[in-house]
């Protein structure tokens, strides 16, 4: 037990140090070549307005340029306050005029007749500016959305692979639906978007990589613990939930026990860790910004907490369960529920070529996975607030319960193709 917590918490410490000095680093890097960039990106997000849908009246491919405008907005800023203040505080430059429209902000930044002051936004740690300010240097946004779409392309075909090296490839099937819920063009397209579908995807490729280093280690408790902190350092409280989602459900595609205590106890302990990661490099975040910059972050931490989690959106009364709805609303959209449903007949087809070898007690198995798949439900129901109002983005938690029910399906019905030739 020692271990464990000596390991966790010089884990936990390594990754907040290596973060704090991440940010001070981004605010050395010079801002005349970013600000150029962010001038031709001004002119874009303007022409498309702060939620530009792909697709005329699909909500699913709604791009959040409100949130965009903000991130290029951030990387711009250059500030007479101390690097260390910058890197803490993440300042903004918000409009005179429209202090709450930070496309308005841009534009008026860049017209001489209008003027901005500075606003911080210091209750997350803004990771993502690691990336998007060095590719501001070089690229204007419709560049970055090239790029990104690209990369995210390749990492979507690289795990494909992958699930086939890995013998997985019954499990590719509902890989590329749950994708194709997250509506991949939209992703590709949006800088607030972005952040969780690279975390979840990159995770599941180095579970496939090397799940038998990991798992044979027993290092799988610090490998979630490492996810939960790096989505709270980079994400912008998106869809989180499907960091964890996915993770945990090929944690259970790849480990293929019939204990349901066994199977439980590595739930609990996987989501608990998790957890801590994410919740505690964000408070990390409260202590070292307070700490550095004077300012009390824990204020407005729990102020954005209390709106939040509230039964209040868009100043009128809601339940929660509304927030749980508005959600389900967004992927039982006719495209989403034809491809599901195809993915039910693939699961269909598996079960009669497999219905020799089936046995009811593999029933436990599903456990987990009906388990996981309802944390999107429970964040939604908590978070009810943020769900309701930002329902086109955080709907893509629901990827987790879309995936969880495929892959346990495929597990019973025998999918898995390791274990049939082991039993060879």
């Amino acid at each position: 037990m020692k271990e464990f917590i000596f390991k966790s918490l010089k884990i936990f410490f390594s990754i907040v140090i290596l973060g704090t000095l991440l940010m001070i680093g981004v605010y050395m890097l010079p801002t005349n070549r970013v600000e150029n960039n962010v001038r031709k990106s001004t002119e874009t997000l303007a022409s498309e307005g702060d939620y530009k849908e792909l697709i005329s009246g699909d909500i699913t491919t709604m791009l959040d340029n409100y949130t965009d405008s903000i991130m290029i907005n951030e990387a711009m800023y250059h500030g007479e306050e101390s690097v260390i203040n910058k890197a803490m505080m993440v300042y903004k430059y918000a409009s005179d005029i429209n202090d709450g429209q930070p496309i308005e902000g841009l534009v008026d930044y860049f017209d001489e007749d209008r003027t901005t002051h500075s606003s911080s936004y210091e209750r997350y740690w803004h990771g993502y500016l690691v990336f998007i300010k060095p590719l501001l240097m070089v690229l204007d946004i419709n560049g970055i959305r090239y790029i990104n779409s690209f990369i995210q392309l390749a990492l979507i075909a690289t795990v494909s692979i992958l699930f086939v090296k890995k013998k997985k490839e019954n499990f590719l099937v509902p890989y590329l639906i749950t994708i194709f819920m997250t509506t991949p063009m939209t992703v590709g397209m949006s800088l607030q978007l972005s952040t969780i579908f690279y975390i979840m995807n990159i995770s599941l490729l180095i579970m496939l990589l090397y799940d038998d280093k990991i798992r044979s280690n027993n290092n799988y408790i610090y490998f979630f613990l490492i996810v939960g902190m790096i989505t709270s350092y980079f994400d912008f409280l998106t869809y989180p939930i499907a960091s964890l989602g996915l993770t945990l459900i090929l944690y259970f595609v790849l480990k293929n026990n019939d204990s349901f205590k066994d199977n439980f106890i590595d739930l609990v302990k996987n989501s608990f860790m998790w957890a801590c990661g994410y919740f505690g490099m964000w408070a990390s975040k409260f202590i070292i910004g307070t700490v550095l910059t004077g300012t009390n972050v824990f204020k407005s931490a729990f102020n954005a907490v209390e709106l939040r989690t509230s039964h209040e959106a868009y100043g009128m009364s809601i339940k929660r369960m509304d927030a749980v709805e508005r959600n389900l609303d967004c992927i039982l959209n006719k495209p989403f529920i034809i491809v599901f449903i195809l993915g039910l007949l693939f699961v269909g087809y598996l079960f009669y070529k497999n219905r020799k070898e089936f046995n009811k007690n593999h029933l436990l198995k599903l456990i987990p996975f009906i388990l996981i798949g309802c944390m999107p439900l429970a964040w939604y129901y908590i978070l009810s607030n943020h769900s309701f109002v930002h329902s086109f983005l955080s709907y893509r938690g629901l990827v987790v319960l879309v995936f969880g029910i495929l892959c346990g399906l495929v597990l019973i019905a025998g999918g898995n193709n390791e274990t049939k030739k082991k039993r060879k």
